[in-house]
């Protein structure tokens, strides 16, 4: 016969087991619900976008005659004006929304238990369609990354979970975000693991893999089944020999990464010592972006940059232009975010890394003539291995960036210039990353453990 210490051990441990799968279960259960209003808000998201695009270039541009040596002056003022109207809306309503976000939500996931304002979600939904609607040069990655992150919150507050049930969903907003924007559930869910995470768990991954899938599925089922770049058929992996090239591509890669994250904390340094009104730094930054712009107006420079993207990889622009543009997002982009105004980083990285890729494969091409298959297949392993070194998330872009483009034929390289990217620019930047390095300008280091739960 079983003793009653016994058999009181064996109640309590199936007690456990039932409050654990009780436990799991709740969390896979509010993650796809975090995920269906994740995918909302990207759909809001790109509405708003949309509304402020016609806004400002449809409506309110055609009412500045402005037209001096074939260019039309006016352009140059709008994203002057998104940034003159957003930059007292931030200043007093919400500080967080100013950026590009995701490190706000790194920061309340490491050191404030995964609560972010319930104001945040629509004020940044406000603000960054303002910003790219504009024109500034700015992703939509990091908005709807904090705006699901929000959500995430919000439910995690309402069913009161503690505050390590609540971190989890913070991350499932985030990747619900990140898939629907983007069309990519894998990536987002990876993104969200990768960045925010910092690590795989198997268990805590299922709710964020079903936040993303139900979030891309939303926007899917919204928008239709459409990759976010059109990557012709002639894009292909054929020749092992090239692989050598894609481990140079990610070696230079490291570096251009860490140039870029430079740059765009010099250009954030310089606004915060600028001695003026906070409010108005936005606008300035702005005006820089939109004189930029302004005399690329079809290539991307303005906006969130995908046309650009897609003229790349039909192989459309040449050596000089790639170099160009790669280098005019970058300042474009450093002024957009760095004066304060929101918007992500993720859309720009891709679009400096299909120009600068476009630009080596080009290169290549021209000294080994007989050995490149296709010079522009550089550009998609070049938007993997920017952001792989910027971001330090090297396994989300080898996903992200196929399935982004629905082309899977170039994994082997992806990876190869991705991983070495990541590598040289974890060298050149000791550990940190675009997202860490504005968080510790402000004292706060943060190593995020690989379990949250």
């Amino acid at each position: 016969m079983n003793s009653a210490p016994g058999v009181a051990r064996r109640l309590r441990y199936a007690l456990r087991l039932s409050r654990r799968t009780e436990r799991l279960l709740l969390l896979n259960v509010s993650g796809a619900i975090v995920g269906i209003l994740g995918g909302i808000g990207a759909i809001v998201f790109r509405m708003m976008i949309s509304f402020n695009r016609w806004l400002f270039f449809e409506f309110l541009l055609p009412k500045l005659p402005l037209h001096w040596a074939g260019l039309n002056w006016g352009v140059m003022l709008m994203p002057a004006l998104g940034g003159l109207i957003i930059g007292p809306v931030i200043l007093r309503l919400a500080p967080e929304t100013k950026g590009h976000g995701v490190p706000e939500v790194m920061e309340a996931v490491a050191l404030k238990g995964g609560r972010i304002r319930r104001r945040v979600a629509f004020l940044k939904i406000l603000v960054s369609s303002i910003t790219i609607g504009s024109g500034g040069s700015a992703g939509r990655e990091g908005p709807i990354a904090q705006i699901g992150a929000s959500l995430g919150s919000l439910i995690g507050e309402h069913i009161n979970l503690d505050s390590r049930d609540r971190r989890l969903l913070v991350v499932c907003g985030l990747s619900s975000g990140i898939a629907g924007t983007f069309n990519a559930p894998l990536g987002g869910m990876l993104f969200g693991l990768e960045v925010l995470y910092r690590g795989i768990e198997p268990l805590n991954a299922v709710p964020v893999a079903l936040a993303s899938v139900m979030g891309a599925a939303v926007v899917t089922a919204y928008y239709g089944p459409k990759p976010s770049f059109i990557a012709p058929p002639t894009l292909t992996f054929s020749n092992p020999v090239e692989l050598v090239f894609y481990l140079l591509l990610g070696l230079i890669f490291g570096v251009i990464s860490v140039v870029w994250v430079k740059t765009f904390y010099a250009v954030e340094s310089l606004f915060e010592r600028l001695k003026i009104y906070d409010g108005y730094k936005q606008a300035i930054g702005g005006l820089a972006t939109g004189i930029i712009g302004m005399f690329l107006i079809p290539y991307g420079v303005m906006g969130v940059g995908y046309e650009g993207i897609n003229m790349v990889l039909a192989g459309k622009l040449g050596l000089t232009l790639l170099l160009v543009l790669g280098i005019a997002k970058m300042v474009a982009t450093s002024f957009t975010i760095g004066s304060g105004n929101s918007g992500g980083v993720f859309a720009p990285s891709l679009y400096m890394g299909a120009m600068f890729g476009g630009a080596l494969g080009l290169l290549f091409d021209m000294i080994f003539p007989n050995v490149i298959t296709e010079p522009f297949t550089y550009s998609l392993a070049g938007m993997a291995a920017l952001f792989a070194g910027a971001a330090q998330a090297p396994l989300s872009m080898i996903i992200m960036i196929p399935e982004m483009s629905n082309d899977y034929s170039l994994l082997p390289p992806i990876m190869a210039s991705s991983v070495t990217s990541f590598a040289i620019a974890h060298l050149l930047l000791r550990g940190s990353s675009i997202y860490t390095l504005k968080l510790e300008r402000r004292g706060v280091r943060i190593r995020i453990s690989r379990q949250l739960v």
